[in-house]
């Protein structure tokens, strides 16, 4: 799979009207279509999480029975996801690339 774009473009498809934007932010995120019926509720924030001076990007969403958290670094080449954090037990989906 190409590397994602940037975390505002994912974020903003996530939160589209659109069903074939929505899907294809989690293809991005899942490595899968998840089916999302409606827009995404949650945040994007650019924190420094390490010892470079790049700010990482903290995408956050509120899902049915869960929450998630996704993480990125911008490199070279582009943004790239480098870990995902999801707090509702079994209702949470699988992640690629981390």
């Amino acid at each position: 799979m190409a590397a994602p774009p940037d975390p505002l473009t994912i974020f903003t498809k996530l939160r589209s009207n659109d069903a074939a934007q929505r899907r294809e932010a989690e293809i991005w995120l899942f490595g899968e279509a998840k089916g999302m019926e409606s827009p995404a509720q949650g945040s994007l924030s650019f924190v420094n999480l390490d010892d470079d001076r790049e700010d990482e990007a903290i995408l956050m969403l509120d899902v049915p029975l869960a929450q998630l958290a996704f993480a990125f670094d911008r490199t070279q080449a582009g943004w790239r996801k480098i870990g995902s954090f999801c707090d509702g037990s079994a209702s949470c989906p699988a992640s690629s690339g981390d």
